[in-house]
């Protein structure tokens, strides 16, 4: 593995040409296009329980982690869908278009990042793959999600600062890293890995000429790692004082699913859609990412960063929630390592190659097929969360024709709730009681869950049943015995 010693870090100079100032273009207008039949999207999954009119008094509260009212903590996210509520109301169009301008600031950054990191070339490829990876509607066509997109924006604001930092020296890009840090941490918990990934990059990169004032630079890292020392200090005490809870290792009650989730989430950082693993799929996978490493090494320092970015940012969610079709969104921040690492190997690919030969123009049709694979696989995932909304509207619509007013003690069950609509997460528990929430902003007590014996749900009083079909229409049935034939608990009378 090569290691540069010229200079702290290997950055390149940014160009001043007219190539190089428009470079980032590209990525810019894919993501645009890509997302802007976004802003036209209705609401899907729990985006209701954002829509209340709060005043400005429980803004401090948001940053308490001893409040055990909510289960996460990601006050700027919080913050954020308050600012919008005061300024767009519950108008969803306007609420999508924030989350696009942040996925575009993430673009630019991600740009940014990459060219000062890994030249002008493949900046430009990288950061395409990233604008167009398959995986990201979830984050920015779901105004849920927007604390994905906000926490990446933070991150490679970090990252590029960093590079900033090392290459000029100035104190001003040391506060601006941990200040990106602190936001990104406050913004989502999957940001927890940043500094540890900022580090092993530094001394991937650097390391000999940096040692030199090993105590100066043993300050630095610390100073880095401060932010994620406090936050968790502040999770811990929280959780021992029965605070706001992040996740639990879900493994310790399954260990052999440990590994098959973690290489499905590795494959989904690289755009390729598989979220279930059996034994061969396992063994071709460990093979894959086995093969990677190797070529990373081979390729040097600043792929191996890439690969080490892509499994680190990996950790928290890979330790916290088991891979499935609903999770493919949180490979957003990994998936800037994955973006560029493709960039990377494709561009020292087509350097090698001599220029003569037909090779290089099968490798530019390799990276165009590419580039077409995954922004179909996007417009594909965009199409679930337009249906998502849709299915969700309809919803709302055909409960409030069916069901003018809800007396305040009433319990509503539903049968048949779409959890799914191709990859997208459609509606919840909670998203529920949310969406259906009554005119004076009251909760509705909705539940949609199958318990069991079934005459838990032949209750006494205020009880409504309805069943949902998969295009979201709702149909209100007589009572508890024709939900109970509908659910196929009892026979038909």
């Amino acid at each position: 593995m090569t290691t540069t010693t010229a200079s702290p870090l290997p950055v390149v100079a940014a160009p001043t040409s007219l190539l190089g100032r428009i470079a980032a273009w590209p990525a810019l207008l894919t993501a645009s296009l890509l997302y802007l039949p976004t802003v036209g999207y209705s609401w899907a999954a729990d985006d209701h329980w954002y829509l209340v009119d709060k005043p400005w008094s429980v803004v401090p509260g948001m940053f308490n982690l001893l409040d055990t009212s909510r289960f996460f903590y990601r006050p700027l996210s919080a913050l954020s869908y308050l600012l919008s509520y005061k300024l767009f109301g519950p108008n969803p169009a306007a609420w999508h278009a924030v989350n696009l301008l942040w996925y575009l600031a993430c673009v630019y950054l991600c740009f940014l990042f990459a060219r000062k990191l890994l030249g002008l070339e493949v900046a430009v490829l990288g950061s395409l793959f990233f604008a167009a990876h398959p995986a990201h509607p979830g984050a920015v066509a779901w105004v849920s999600s927007l604390s994905d997109v906000q926490a990446a924006s933070f991150a490679l604001l970090a990252a590029w600062a960093w590079l900033l930092y090392r290459e000029r020296g100035r104190a001003g890009y040391y506060w601006l890293t941990s200040g990106a840090v602190v936001f990104a941490l406050l913004s989502k918990e999957a940001a927890a890995a940043l500094p540890l990934v900022l580090l092993v990059g530094d001394l991937l990169l650097g390391w000999r000429t940096r040692w030199r004032r090993r105590w100066w630079t043993l300050a630095q890292y610390v100073g880095l790692l401060l932010p994620l020392l406090v936050y968790f200090t502040l999770k811990s005490v929280a959780l021992s004082n029965g605070g706001v809870v992040l996740y639990k290792l879900w493994f310790t009650s399954d260990p052999w699913q440990l590994l098959p989730s973690t290489l499905t989430y590795v494959l989904n950082s690289f755009g390729l859609p598989v979220y279930y693993l059996d034994g061969l799929g396992v063994a071709l996978s460990l093979l894959l990412v086995v093969g990677l490493g190797l070529v990373s090494w081979r390729m040097g320092a600043t792929a191996c960063y890439l690969l080490a970015w892509v499994l680190l940012m990996l950790g928290p969610v890979v330790l916290n929630i088991k891979a499935t079709n609903l999770t493919e969104r949180t490979v957003f921040l990994p998936s800037v390592g994955s973006s560029l690492l493709l960039g990377l190997l494709l561009v020292t690919a087509y350097r090698k190659i001599a220029v003569q030969r037909p090779a290089r123009w099968l490798l530019g049709a390799a990276v165009g097929g590419l580039l077409l694979l995954a922004v179909a696989g996007t417009i594909v995932h965009n199409y679930d969360w337009y249906q998502a909304g849709q299915i969700n509207a309809r919803i709302i619509s055909d409960f409030r024709r069916l069901q003018p007013s809800v007396p305040a003690d009433a319990i509503v069950y539903f049968r048949g709730v779409p959890y799914l609509y191709g990859n997208a997460y459609v509606v919840g528990n909670r998203g529920l009681n949310y969406m259906l929430r009554q005119p004076n902003g009251s909760l509705l007590r909705v539940i949609d869950k199958d318990f069991s014996p079934p005459d838990k749900y032949c209750l006494p009083g205020n009880t409504f049943y309805f069943a949902v079909a998969a295009d979201g229409s709702v149909t209100k049935l007589a009572d508890c015995q024709t939900w109970l034939e509908w659910r196929g608990e009892q026979p038909a009378r």
